[in-house]
């Protein structure tokens, strides 16, 4: 399967993959290293070819939304760099694997949700509203309204997505 750049060349079978349940300090430490560990076998079972200029895109998002992080703390990106003694070849030499990695990522979980015909509802979408329209102070309709225009709607839609691909891998993988 290939789309904008990627190409997945095998997945294993979500029936594959398999956690045992062991010894955690915490209900909420169990379930942070079991979604981890359902993921790394998910994703080091899968091949997939990125192309260098999605790559290269990835890197370019990675940058900016860095750079409007250091600006809304006073400091420039040119700044940063004389501080930390880098240049951005250097920074994007540095970044490469982690773009390779979340695209992946995203293109691996995009195709299981695809697969098991996981889809975003409205309902989804305004469970998921409410405590950010409650943390903003806003009503959910008003939240909302300022997610689509920040266009950061589709960002919430996908990350809805995966956290149901993440929950089907979980009750696959452990049985429940």
């Amino acid at each position: 399967m290939a789309r904008d750049g990627v190409q997945l060349l095998s997945i294993p079978a979500i029936e594959s993959i398999h956690v045992a349940a062991g010894d955690f300090s915490s209900p909420q430490s169990r379930d942070a290293q079991l979604r981890e560990e359902v993921m790394g076998q998910l994703l080091s079972g899968s091949q997939v070819v990125i192309s260098d200029a999605l790559v290269d895109r990835r890197i370019d998002q990675m940058i900016d939304q860095f750079k409007t992080r250091l600006t809304e703390n006073g400091v420039s990106f040119e700044q940063y760099l004389h501080e930390s003694r880098k240049d951005e070849a250097l920074m994007r030499h540095q970044l490469r694997q982690m773009a390779f990695e979340s695209i992946k990522k995203e293109a691996v979980l995009l195709h299981v949700a695809e697969t098991a015909g996981i889809r975003v509802l409205a309902e989804d979408v305004d469970q998921a509203i409410g405590p950010l329209a409650g943390m903003w102070g806003l009503s959910p309709k008003a939240a909302l309204e300022r997610l689509d225009k920040e266009g950061r709607t589709p960002a919430l839609v996908q990350a809805i997505l995966f956290e149901k691909v993440t929950d089907l891998l979980m009750r696959t993988a452990t049985g429940g």
